[in-house]
């Protein structure tokens, strides 16, 4: 509802003609418009680390809104010629150079696809292969590593898997193809949104799913027994551990008329929404702990030593 408001001022202000009575415009239909004003310009780097022949070394693409789409330095990284032919060697090639680390500009207004080749020679008699943590890109667009020909040998889809390798020589040209979305970083997905209130409760423990550290950009909400979401939050990466933090508020005494969350005895159940496939995992059992401590720690519930697995078995 702040949200929601928040835009209204800006329409009022931006658009003022249209809250008129005789053209009033419904403010669905500049919702998309307006998600361009509240989200983030592109700004992420994905590391993608090539080796073959018992060498290797990273390779860096990425948007950001403060960088130009030629040399920045100190971002930016010229990748040398070519090692003898029969030797490993790989690199960017971008504006008609060779790079190791090239970052370009994001912004809102230049969501279109951008392709960086990447140049290959294979070691004599060996393959290469290249590998990327994808745990956290599906939110920040589309991410497909194909081949010259338009993917007829090659098409990998980069958010469904961390690697490839290539042992056919004549492929010596990739094409890794971004395509960034608009990104809200502090915006929870949908149905996870709250209300706070000075009333609540603060829940800590590390989260896996299916056995494996859960990643920074997944969200843990809780929900009480109506099914309201009472708190959620972006787990935090420490340490190779994902931690929850998060505070989980109670019903606003003050409006009656309204559930915005726990109230003493309820219990609640905790969803986690996993980013790299976008769907939400349910913990197997409730808790019967909640308490308001003015935001501090629930005396027995969760806790450091704790760790809750998410499973997507049903």
């Amino acid at each position: 509802m702040k949200q929601l408001a928040l835009i209204k001022t800006v329409v009022k202000h931006l658009f003022s003609s249209v809250f008129t009575m005789k053209n009033c415009v419904p403010i669905k239909m500049l919702l998309p418009l307006l998600s361009i004003v509240f989200s983030q310009s592109p700004d992420f780097t994905l590391t993608i680390n090539v080796s073959g022949g018992g060498y290797g070394y990273d390779l860096n693409i990425g948007f950001s809104p403060d960088v130009s789409d030629k040399y920045d330095p100190g971002i930016d990284k010229y990748a040398p010629p070519p090692s003898p032919p029969g030797t490993f060697d790989a690199a960017l090639w971008w504006n008609n150079d060779r790079w190791y680390s090239q970052i370009v500009h994001g912004d809102t207004s230049d969501l279109i696809e951008h392709t960086w080749n990447i140049q290959l020679q294979y070691p004599e008699n060996d393959f290469i292969s290249l590998h990327w943590d994808n745990g956290c890109i599906a939110p920040l667009g589309t991410f497909i590593l194909q081949d010259a020909f338009g993917g007829e040998l090659v098409n990998v889809d980069m958010t469904a898997v961390d690697n490839v390798t290539l042992d056919n020589p004549e492929l010596r040209t990739m094409q890794l193809k971004v395509t960034p979305k608009l990104y809200f970083p502090k915006q929870p997905p949908a149905g996870f949104e709250f209300t706070p209130i000075p009333v609540s409760g603060t829940f800590i423990s590390t989260i896996t799913i299916n056995g494996q550290s859960a990643k920074g950009c997944d969200w843990l909400a809780a929900f009480d027994e109506n099914g309201n979401c009472a708190g959620s939050r972006a787990l935090i990466i420490n340490d190779g551990l994902a931690w929850t933090n998060i505070p989980i508020y109670g019903d606003d005494s003050t409006t009656p008329d309204v559930d915005e969350g726990m109230n003493p005895g309820e219990k609640f159940v905790l969803k986690l929404w996993d980013a790299s496939s976008g769907l939400i995992f349910e913990y197997s059992e409730s808790f019967d702990c909640w308490s308001n401590q003015k935001g501090a720690p629930m005396p027995g519930c969760g806790g450091v030593g704790k760790s809750y697995n998410f499973s997507d078995e049903k």
